[in-house]
């Protein structure tokens, strides 16, 4: 699902609870007569075209036109809006938003439209429509979803997922469709699928209703925006907030995020991506059930705008998971999957993997390609364990069973599943590299799957396991039977056992050295803003305004300092280069002052007499 989260406490720590389609145009201003024109000559190559008009968004709705040519006669012509939202999988009914519903012929006739459900419009048999208009309103407030599936219009801002915004003519989803966005002067806009960059309007183009409903727009003043480059795609990272949002860690992390997991699958299959992120403080917050949603090109969120710290808390493995969902669930998914049916709600037992897996391997990766460090991931573990451990969904239903609840919209049990799904991956995980001597694991299952789905070679729910046993050659249908299929307690000791984990460990934490030293707000450089006494890089020659560009050869933020000196304890000699007006000098400094040191009880710690090869596994799945 997309991944929505609610903040909650976990072991002492605010976590959350996660899960797009983008290409962009940028706007600085917009000409109203010049994207009409480009709307209304691409129409007569087009079967429908469609304009939204979003110039009026103080009246709390957006204006959609729909204009129609060339579609072969109907017996009996029919508007459907989605009941559905792929990747938000809820019965929503977005017909429900939809008002003032008229049709017209190409002599301007109204024809009359009866609406038979609350998604549905029929036209009279034999009628020829050449034109739909019907206004959208707000529904991000509704209960049925999640914000980043639903329509926040407000006077200065604008999102929508495509299922909000757009129906399908005569129960006929393969028709391609071109969208023209009226947009107010001093707005920009992102939006998915664009092909057609031209200057100072935002469109896209749509091969079928798929992509349609699978491009999102965000739209408003003020948006902050950063691109970027990476193994032959671009990206473009995309914040709306009522304040200034930390973009160059938020840059920094994502790029990470992207080589990781592009590394993974050794394949970026699209040329833009982009990442949809409404950060309001949290005062200004639109809703409280924070995450985000997964499409083919594109993914968007919710978050808060929060010091960076905190922020990393959550936000960096949302992000992770978003991405990861790309290859897991856009492109590797249960054949009831896709193609979709928007009519009816969806029901797969396989979710456990397009959810649970997803968010395993976002988290590991995290810590396998040092984005994070390990005991990152082993603190993961603990928590999923102990919200697991106190779920009474967890105990009762299946993974299968939780897979078909999600689209009933139950966030309880959703949260289950966001918990016992990961275990049961990991599990999973070190069942097949134990047994094959590390010789296969989840890795190949994923990779192997997306092969298949290259060639539309989607699996049916039934079948699932028995690929999973045929790319690694395993029988696995005990543990399927026992975690997947059924309710057996996990024994997730023994597994870390396995994994040369130990839980409950007492260890002693070093914290490191203190810089004593400010740094400047900023996590694109290390810059120094001011020295405390006895300051050991003051000692050594270094001046406040002075940019820190490496130490011991490794490049330098503010994040990365933090993090470099907690894994370092004193005394500590280091070589630094660093910037002085445009110079570049260096010099060497011994850390003298620690922070300190604790004994503590850590829920989940590395085994220090573990076997050679629980220690292979370990390192192979998270670097631990």
């Amino acid at each position: 699902m997309g991944r929505p989260f609610r903040f909650m406490k976990l072991s002492g720590v605010i976590c959350a609870y996660q899960c797009i389609h983008p290409t962009h145009i940028f706007m600085r201003s917009f000409m109203l007569a010049t994207v009409l024109m480009l709307v209304a000559s691409a129409s007569l190559a087009q079967q429908l075209s469609f304009t939204v008009d979003l110039t009026k968004t103080g009246s709390k709705e957006a204006f959609v036109e729909l204009s129609i040519h060339g579609l072969k006669p109907a017996k009996k012509p029919s508007y459907q809006m989605p009941v559905w939202a792929p990747g938000a999988y809820s019965v929503t009914n977005y017909g429900r938003f939809v008002k003032n519903f008229k049709v017209v012929d190409a002599s301007g006739k109204e024809i009359p439209a009866t609406k038979v459900n609350e998604n549905r419009w029929e036209m009279p048999a034999g009628s020829k429509p050449a034109k739909i208009t019907y206004s959208v309103i707000n529904s991000y407030l509704d209960s049925t979803s999640l914000y980043f599936a639903m329509c926040h219009i407000d006077t200065n801002f604008f999102f929508a997922n495509g299922t909000c915004l757009f129906g399908y003519m005569n129960d006929d989803k393969s028709l391609k469709a071109k969208v023209g966005y009226l947009i107010p002067s001093g707005w920009s806009g992102y939006t998915a699928n664009n092909t057609a960059e031209l200057p100072k309007t935002l469109s896209l183009d749509a091969s079928n209703y798929d992509e349609l409903a699978d491009a999102p727009i965000m739209a408003g003043k003020g948006l902050q925006v950063r691109e970027f480059e990476q193994g032959g795609a671009k990206y473009d990272v995309v914040v709306a907030s009522d304040e200034s949002f930390l973009m160059d860690s938020l840059e920094i992390y994502t790029k990470k995020i992207v080589k990781s997991q592009t590394d993974f699958f050794g394949d970026t299959p699209f040329k833009r991506y982009t990442f949809l992120i409404n950060a309001p403080t949290f005062s200004k917050a639109p809703s409280q059930a924070f995450g985000a949603l997964e499409h083919a090109n594109s993914s968007a969120y919710l978050m808060i705008n929060m010091p960076w710290s905190f922020f990393k808390e959550f936000g960096i493995s949302t992000i992770s998971h978003e991405f990861f969902h790309l290859w897991n669930v856009k492109r590797i998914h249960s054949s009831k999957l896709g193609p979709f049916d928007y009519t009816q709600r969806v029901m797969t037992t396989s979710l456990w993997l397009s959810e649970g897996v997803t968010d395993y391997y976002a988290n590991a990766l995290l810590s396998r390609s040092g984005i994070l460090p390990p005991h990152a991931f082993e603190k993961k573990i603990a928590e999923w364990s102990m919200a697991s451990g106190g779920s009474r969904a967890v105990k009762e239903e299946t993974l299968e069973q939780l897979s078909i609840d999600e689209s009933a919209f139950d966030l309880g049990k959703a949260m289950s599943f966001y918990t016992k799904g990961p275990l049961v991956a990991l599990m999973l995980d070190i069942e097949i590299r134990t047994r094959t001597n590390d010789q296969y694991s989840l890795d190949d299952v994923m990779h192997g799957l997306y092969a298949q789905s290259k060639n539309k070679n989607y699996f049916k729910d039934e079948e699932l396991i028995g690929r999973i046993e045929k790319i690694t050659g395993l029988n696995l249908q005990s543990f399927y039977k026992s975690y997947i299929a059924g309710t057996d307690s996990l024994p997730l000791a023994s597994y870390l056992v396995q994994l040369g984990l130990l839980k409950d460990v007492e260890h002693t934490e070093y914290s490191g050295f203190a810089w004593r030293t400010r740094f400047v707000h900023d996590d694109s450089a290390l810059v120094i803003e001011s020295f405390y006494d006895n300051s050991e890089l003051d000692t050594a020659g270094l001046a406040i305004g002075d940019t820190i560009l490496s130490i011991n050869g490794q490049h330098m933020t503010r994040d990365d300092a933090d993090e470099f000196s907690m894994n370092h304890a004193t005394p500590q000699r280091l070589d630094i280069v660093f910037r002085r007006h445009g110079t570049t000098l260096q010099r060497s400094v011994t850390m003298l002052h620690p922070r300190s040191s604790r004994t503590l009880k850590q829920d989940i710690a590395p085994d220090e007499h573990a076997g050679s090869l629980a220690r292979e596994i370990r390192r192979s799945i998270y670097g631990g």
